[in-house]
Parts: structure tokens; C-alpha cells; sequence
């Protein structure tokens, strides 16, 4: 039969086991939100940097195409359309037609 003692000894270490236990389950979960609330700004941060390109991009587009003249866009094949038809669909979807 196992004594008094040896009995204590096991709850002891259970109990110290546990508590060893906790501090690293405790210590894995602050660090891994620490690290994914880094990870989330850095991430922002550079969804902020794209949205700003884009823009710089779209500037950029509408700046060319203000520049171009009916005459240059006649030189690369494209024409002026006179008449533009639209074809109702759906009334979520418009669907337009050359003649």
C-alpha cells in the first residue's frame, strides 16, 4: 500500500505539473496575440501603401486619358460613336450596344 506521503508527493507534482502547464499555455497565447496584432498593423500598413498607389494610378489614368485628343485616338483605330444603344436586360443589369 502506498503511504500517506508517497500520495502527497503525486498530488504535489500533479499540481505543480499543472501549474507548469498553465504558464505555457498562458505564455503561447499572449505571445501568439502579440504577434498576430503586429502581423494585423504591418498589414494595414501595407493596405494603406496599396490603396495610395491605386489612387496615384487612377491620377494617373484620367490624366492620360484628358490628354488624349479625338485625332490621336483616330490614329490607333478608334472612332467616336455617333449613336449608343442600350439593351435593358435586367433592372440590375444594363448591357450597351454599338449600331
Amino acid at each position: 500500500m502506498k503511504t500517506r506521503s508517497q500520495k502527497n508527493k503525486k498530488v504535489i507534482s500533479g499540481v505543480i505539473i499543472a501549474i507548469v502547464l498553465s504558464f505555457i499555455t498562458y505564455s503561447y497565447a499572449i505571445a501568439s496575440t502579440t504577434f498576430s496584432t503586429s502581423d494585423s498593423r504591418s498589414k494595414d500598413i501595407e493596405i494603406q501603401e496599396l490603396q495610395t498607389e491605386i489612387a496615384e494610378l487612377e491620377i494617373n489614368y484620367f490624366k492620360m486619358m484628358n490628354s488624349i485628343s479625338v485625332a490621336d485616338a483616330g490614329r490607333y483605330g478608334m472612332k467616336e460613336l455617333k449613336t449608343i444603344g442600350y439593351a435593358d436586360i435586367d433592372s440590375q443589369v444594363t448591357v450597351a450596344f454599338n449600331q
